[in-house]
This record gives structure tokens, sequence and C-alpha cells, in this order.
């Protein structure tokens, strides 16, 4: 059944090969000024930063604080502040990266993958809220008070810490002990900061790989399929946010709070690949990943709809 799909697939890219290299371009476009600037420097220095162990010195600060809240190891600490700060899909390998090097265990790794993998707060400032929200009159004349806003801004935030109490309730998860270290720390050698660089850009062009495909399934939707063109920013948005979210920016206050915020809460289909490209260790499970990442948009489509609910 896969091989017939692939073949069809193909046919598909044939026969509609201009949708298909418009996507292209489109997706390369994206790639190139939109995903490398940003995340060129944010995987290099925690690859650094992985390294020489830095992140031992972030954790020493804040394990007090997250230990008793998201009961995780010092180590663990590390991977929320990436994985809330530096957008998908960083934080998911990170965590690979942490298992891997025996620096988590495989337990914890599963557990912070249930809330670690967000979308950039600058993204979601920048172009969500200020692209959207910001410039949408509706919005603007009937919902904006302060408070309101920054609901708005932390919920998809919010939403994630609610996914990982639900994982510790159900799985009972208390605090985790590092595992112990087996292995001796590498020598800080030039060698070893050109692998950091290489990791970098292997790990960009595979996320760029991801962009591009689904920008040509994006692409071919867009031109091909005569849908209305609310439903066409929904699905839009559904398969990649990068280049979609702007879609709803001429929508109602109404789809922006309770369609739109979801979906970044989310990341799209096309984030959800990238990051499940990143998970190779084999105790890392990628269905308590996935299961997590579609409980985290029913919740916050339930929220998002009862606030707007709230306030209409």
């Amino acid at each position: 059944m896969k091989k017939i799909f692939l073949i069809l697939i193909f046919l598909l890219m044939l026969l509609l090969n201009t949708s298909t290299k418009n996507g292209t371009i489109i997706g390369l476009n994206i790639w190139l000024n939109n995903i490398v600037p940003v995340l060129f420097p944010y995987i290099l220095i925690i690859n650094i930063i992985m390294l020489f162990e830095a992140f031992t010195t972030v954790s020493f600060f804040i394990y007090p604080f997250f230990s008793k809240i998201f009961k995780v190891s010092k180590n663990g600490c590390f991977c929320i502040i990436v994985g809330f700060l530096c957008g998908f899909p960083i934080g998911i390998k990170l965590i690979n990266d942490m298992v891997s090097d025996k620096k988590l265990t495989p337990s914890e790794g599963n557990y912070l993958a249930t809330f670690c993998n967000n979308i950039s707060p600058s993204f979601y400032l920048n172009i969500v809220i200020s692209g959207n929200f910001m410039q949408n009159s509706d919005y603007i004349n009937n919902y904006y008070t302060p408070l309101l806003h920054i609901i708005f801004i932390l919920l998809p935030y919010l939403v994630s810490i609610i996914c990982s109490f639900i994982y510790r309730f159900l799985h009972k998860v208390d605090i985790i002990n590092l595992c112990e270290q087996n292995t001796k720390k590498q020598p800080n050698t030039p060698e070893n900061i050109s692998s950091c660089i290489l990791n970098t850009f292997d790990s960009l062009f595979t996320i760029g790989g991801y962009i591009i495909i689904f920008s040509i399934i994006s692409n071919i939707l867009l031109t091909r399929i005569n849908l209305p063109p609310i439903y066409n920013s929904i699905l839009n948005t559904f398969i990649d946010i990068t280049n979609s979210a702007i879609l709803f920016k001429n929508q109602s206050a109404r789809l922006l709070i309770t369609i739109l915020i979801p979906l970044c809460s989310f990341g799209g289909i096309s984030a959800l690949f990238q990051a499940l490209s990143f998970i190779k260790h084999k105790e890392l499970s990628k269905k308590i990943f996935v299961t997590y990442r579609f409980i985290n948009l029913v919740i916050s489509f339930l929220f998002s709809n009862i606030i707007y609910f709230l306030i209409s």
C-alpha cells in the first residue's frame, strides 16, 4: 500500500509539474530567508553548549524552581528552556541528543517530549500576533484588552504545561534522577567545534527538506482544489504554519482566536514530521510524542473556544 501511494505521489508531481516547481521555490525561499537566519544561531550555540556542558550552569539556577513545577532533573531544565524559547523542532532535537549522550534517562526524555517542542515566541509574536491580531480591525475594535491579549499570547505555552501535568498524572512521573555518565568528557578541540557546525547544517537541511515537501503539497492544494479562502487558510496552516499563518489577517476575530491559536499551538504537520525526524534514540517513543501533539491541539482548541464564548 505504501509503495502504491508513493508511486501515485510521484505521478501526481509529474502531472502537476508547475505546481511542484512553484511549491519548491516557495519552500526554498521560506527555508533560506526565514528558517536559516533564525534557527542557525540557536542550533549552533546549543550544540556548542552541549559540547562544553555549559547547560549545567543554566540548570543550577533554575533547577530549584523547575524541579518543583515540572519534576525534572537538572539537565531536563535546560530542555524546557530551549523547548519554550527556540521553537520547532529544536526542543525535540535537544531531548534526543541528551538521551543519546546519557544526560537524560529515556523515561524523562519521553516526558519532556510531551511539552518541550513549541512555536518560537519570536515567530508567534512578530508574525502571528503582530501580523494577524494587531492588523485585524474586528479584533482591535471588539476584543482587544491588555489582559486578553496577554492570555492569547501565553495560551500555546500554557497548554503545553497542561500537557506535562496530564502526562505526569497518567504515568506517575516523579522527580527523575540524572543517569550516570559512563563516558569521559570530550576534549575541547577545533574538530569538535567543527562537528557542531556540521551537525547544525545537517539539522537545517533536514528541516529544509520537510519544509519544501510540505510546501509542494500546500501549493498543489492551494492551486488545484477550489476551496473558499477561509478553508484554504485553515488547511494550509494545518499543513505548515510557517508560510500560511499570515493568511488569517483579513479573517474574523473569532477565527483568529478559535482556529489560528490552536493551529499555532499544534505547529502543523510539517513541524510534526520535522520533529519526528530528530527522534532517533530507540527508547524515545514517537507514538507518545505524536499523541501529545494532538492532545495539545485539542486542549488549545477547547480553551480558545471557551475564552471566545466567555468574552462574546
